[in-house]
């Protein structure tokens, strides 16, 4: 085994945190969503809000601008309008170079300043702006979304944790999240069809592992807001996708 595939492997599980942090993560979002899709998208952009600002580095006056593009995106969720939502998140990607140049100093790289901004809102902007346009078209299909996050999670950590052989936690880690998902579908739990099992495990087991090998290798040290939702990076929007599409 090289040491950048070893590399890979301590970063691919990167900061788990705890099951119990991840069960109350879990069991607010999912009584949010139990009440109104809208108590639930607030509380969702106040969450990823709430977690970039406290957890970054920077002085005050560094969080703003990636914590206000991280807002704005977030909340087109809310409106429940895909294409607004694609609009924006465009617009905030094209601004983000502007915010990066300002306030640069002369040793501080643009690009890196660019990726750092960009690490610092991008990925929650996607979560947040994905599940809020779920929940407002299907909030069955956000609630089983939460639970299979949070199966692969668990399990993730479980595997970690008592020493399985590093190359198969991926899969030991699928596995539960897969089982939730076939054992929805039979039961008629989830809007999503019968036959639409195979594409829909295969898109989620691929989107969860892409999401957490791009955030590793996104930037050199990762912090750690981004380590705990990477898990939803990819896979939130996919699922959302396939909702849309496979959905009557």
């Amino acid at each position: 085994m090289t040491g950048f595939t070893r590399k890979m492997q301590a970063r691919y599980t990167l900061y788990l945190g705890s099951p119990i942090q991840r069960f109350l993560i879990s069991g607010v979002l999912l009584t949010a969503l139990w009440i109104d899709s809208i108590v639930f998208g607030v509380l969702l952009v106040l969450f990823v809000s709430g977690l970039q600002a406290s957890l970054a580095n920077e002085a005050v006056a560094l969080r703003i601008p990636p914590v206000a593009l991280l807002v704005l995106v977030s909340a087109t969720g809310l409106l429940n309008d895909g294409r607004f939502s694609a609009l924006v998140i465009l617009g905030a990607i094209i601004s983000t170079p502007i915010l990066a140049g300002i306030g640069r100093t002369e040793e501080q790289k643009l690009s890196s300043e660019i990726v750092k901004i960009l690490s610092a809102w991008l990925p929650l902007a996607v979560i947040a702006m994905s599940l809020g346009l779920l929940s407002a078209r299907d909030a069955s299909s956000a609630a089983l979304f939460l639970c299979l996050i949070f199966f692969h999670d668990i399990g993730l950590y479980v595997s970690v944790r008592s020493q399985s052989q590093n190359r198969y936690v991926p899969l030991l880690a699928m596995i539960g999240s897969l089982a939730l998902l076939w054992t929805s579908i039979q039961m008629a739990a989830t809007s999503l069809p019968p036959d639409g099992f195979v594409p829909v495990a295969i898109g989620l087991a691929l989107s969860i592992s892409a999401g957490r090998v791009a955030i590793a290798l996104w930037t050199s040290d990762p912090p750690a807001s981004i380590c705990l939702a990477s898990s939803y990076f990819l896979s939130a929007p996919i699922w959302t996708l396939f909702v849309l599409f496979l959905v009557p």
